[in-house]
């Protein structure tokens, strides 16, 4: 008498949907456990193999099957006859090939970079500003004469009063002992960096992307057209460090401190320390001090 099925008698590892650890070629396939079924059907004195009755996995299948598969859906008997497939070739994986056109195409990507650069550094050289009169002292170099080319970016010190001349037409009038660099903007306009002295700017009308700036250790004078005088030196000043019991105690000393004076002849100068910006019109003059955030713009003394 043919056993009754049991609809939910699906092996566990179907159930759950795992794969059978350890399956290999010593299980039965699914044509063997199909012929073990039919035997057990057609002989009641058939005897159980050996390997069903100590493999939990082929003696669930063979039951399985000899029940008719009532309770085992298609997939789950697609997985198991999969497990007795031979195991696919290898995918294998091409190695990535260069393609032929990357060497050139880098070639000519390293070439570009090289051009800008050069042509980069050939506009500096070419708009660096000229001497139109007077000396001036490269440490790295021999004295630049009435004529020749400042290197865009080094101080130099003006042996005595000179002048040069940037590409926009802007001039720069230097008193004797001012140490300075200078050099032309990329999009017009030019910067020069005031270390010690003073220097008159008179500066060509500037474009949107243009403007002629001087800077010093303390703040930045910026025109967009216009005449200004610029002077960096060093003054005296009496510096008082408040004690803890207030403002009236404490120590003074007397120090020498950066102080930047900035003149307006004609139109107007914006100025920036960091702290505080200003607009200085013509006629007025702006003082900066070092460790004083607040730019003083007064009227120029007659």
């Amino acid at each position: 008498m043919a056993e009754e099925h049991a609809p939910n008698r699906a092996p566990g590892w179907i159930r759950d949907g795992l794969e059978p650890a350890g399956t290999d070629s010593e299980h039965y396939s699914l044509g063997e456990l199909e012929a073990l079924a039919d035997a057990r059907r057609r002989d009641p004195a058939w005897a159980l193999p050996e390997h069903l009755a100590v493999c939990p996995l082929c003696l669930e299948s063979f039951e399985l099957i000899r029940d008719g598969l009532a309770s085992v859906p298609d997939r789950a008997l697609d997985r198991y006859a999969e497990l007795f497939e031979p195991a696919p070739a290898p995918v294998r994986v091409a190695a990535w090939r260069r393609p032929r056109w990357w060497g050139p195409r880098l070639a000519a990507m390293i070439g570009l970079i090289f051009a800008i650069f050069a042509a980069v550094a050939g506009y500096e050289r070419a708009t660096s500003p000229g001497l139109a009169s007077g000396a001036l002292v490269d440490p790295g170099s021999d004295p630049i004469e009435a004529g020749g080319a400042m290197p865009a970016g080094e101080v130099l010190r003006a042996e005595r009063d000179s002048s040069t001349r940037f590409a926009d037409g802007s001039r720069l009038r230097v008193t004797a002992g001012t140490r300075f660099a200078a050099r032309d903007g990329l999009l017009g306009g030019a910067t020069v960096s005031l270390t010690a002295g003073e220097v008159e700017a008179f500066v060509a009308p500037q474009s949107p992307r243009g403007g002629f700036t001087v800077e010093t250790p303390i703040g930045t004078a910026t025109a967009l057209g216009t005449r200004f005088r610029v002077r960096c030196h060093r003054e005296e000043a009496r510096v008082h460090r408040g004690g803890d019991n207030g403002p009236t105690t404490g120590t003074s000393y007397r120090t020498t401190v950066l102080r930047v004076e900035v003149a307006v002849v004609e139109g107007r100068v914006r100025l920036d320390n960091g702290h505080d910006a200003a607009r200085v019109e013509a006629g007025e003059e702006a003082v900066l001090r070092e460790g004083q955030p607040l730019i003083e713009v007064r009227e120029q003394a007659p």
